[in-house]
């Protein structure tokens, strides 16, 4: 969640530019605002079911893609249980905490990063 708020309000870009000497606001002043946006998780384990809840006080709608997960799980935690590719269509953050296995090694690609 740290990371996706200091992406998300240019915290390192800001830093570079203080770093440098300058102080100017208009390279960082176009801040994303978290509420209304769509966060999607691939995979809902310990870790994203911790991260939901914290992510949907800032504002965000959850959806979350794990076919071992059941969908009444989900709907208790709050989140929408949406396909691979719904997820990757409607989020405008993808946080990924499946494992590296063979049913997940080439789910990331450029054709996926693409949609």
């Amino acid at each position: 969640m740290a990371l996706l708020l200091a992406l998300a309000r240019k915290i390192p870009q800001s830093n570079a530019l203080v770093q440098a000497g300058r102080w100017e606001i208009s390279p960082v002043s176009r801040f994303h605002r978290l509420a209304g946006r769509v966060l999607g998780l691939v995979g809902f384990g310990n870790i994203p079911r911790t991260l939901a809840p914290k992510a949907k006080a800032f504002g965000l709608r959850v959806v979350a893609h794990d076919p071992y997960v059941a969908q009444h799980v989900l709907a208790a935690a709050g989140v929408e249980g949406v396909s691979f590719d719904r997820l990757l269509e409607i989020s405008d953050f993808v946080s990924i905490h499946a494992p590296l296995v063979p049913a997940t090694r080439d789910l990331f690609s450029a054709e996926s990063s693409a949609r």
